[in-house]
């Protein structure tokens, strides 16, 4: 089922989808279809939260403007943020990296990268089980997400795995901010709920380069080469190197 709306209202959210002038939005069983202007948006939406938006209708009802936009800020949130976590979601977190990137290469600035990944994880859930592991993930996510002060973004990148980026930062503010992040793991054990306390670990691949010389897949390369060398070398630890692109700046490894 298609609708098209026009003359769609500012709402005072400061949502993206606030900003829409006219939506068509097409309900299937696997996600959501968006029509901003001439454009198709096509939003991914497992079942299980395509029937938490609470989208159904009976036939021929028409939606009014004020529930498609709800429902278009329900779906924003899915997409954005991670719901394990509460961090930026990988597709929140991409976009973050290619802004931060343009933004580096236009003004000359510093951008800092970390690339997180807790040290046996897999450990967890073969001993505990998955919800243990979820109640790790959650809290580390907790936990890093007190972290910024300004404007650096944290995200789960997928799994165990999590990125920061640091707009701004030089390498050993970016070094600065991985120890940080390293330390407020490790400081305290995950209390399980059965009572059971869990030590955390993490190893952190740390980069920075700056202005034109910035360039996302180099950058993810060298902090994830960083992030196995802390894995090799024993884990819990911070390593950084040298971003490999044939115009970038060989910084020294620590």
């Amino acid at each position: 089922m298609a609708y098209r709306l026009k003359g769609m209202p500012r709402t005072s959210s400061g949502s993206f989808w606030s900003d829409l002038g006219s939506v068509a939005v097409l309900a299937g069983a696997f996600g959501f279809g968006c029509l901003v202007g001439e454009r198709w948006t096509l939003v991914k939406v497992e079942k299980p939260a395509m029937r938490a938006l609470d989208i159904s209708r009976a036939e021929g009802e028409q939606p009014t403007v004020r529930s498609v936009i709800e429902t278009l800020e329900k779906l924003e949130a899915l997409t954005v943020t991670d719901g394990l976590t509460g961090l930026r979601s990988r597709y929140r977190i991409q976009l973050d990296l290619a802004l931060a990137v343009a933004k580096a290469q236009e003004h000359g600035a510093w951008l800092g990268m970390c690339l997180l990944d807790l040290d046996h994880f897999k450990r967890v859930n073969d001993d505990h089980g998955h919800d243990a592991g979820d109640a790790v993930l959650s809290e580390v996510g907790r936990r890093l997400g007190g972290l910024p002060s300004g404007d650096e973004r944290v995200g789960r990148y997928g799994g165990e795995e999590f990125i920061a980026l640091l707009p701004r930062s030089d390498l050993d503010a970016t070094v600065a901010f991985a120890e940080r992040a390293r330390e407020v793991i490790q400081a305290t054990p995950v209390l399980l709920s059965d009572g059971t306390e869990l030590s955390v670990t993490v190893s952190i691949g740390a980069v920075s380069t700056y202005g034109h010389y910035c360039d996302i897949e180099a950058m993810a390369d060298a902090a994830d080469r960083a992030m196995y060398v802390a894995k090799d070398e024993g884990r819990d630890r911070v390593r950084s190197g040298p971003v490999g692109h044939k115009s970038v700046p060989v910084v020294a490894a620590k």
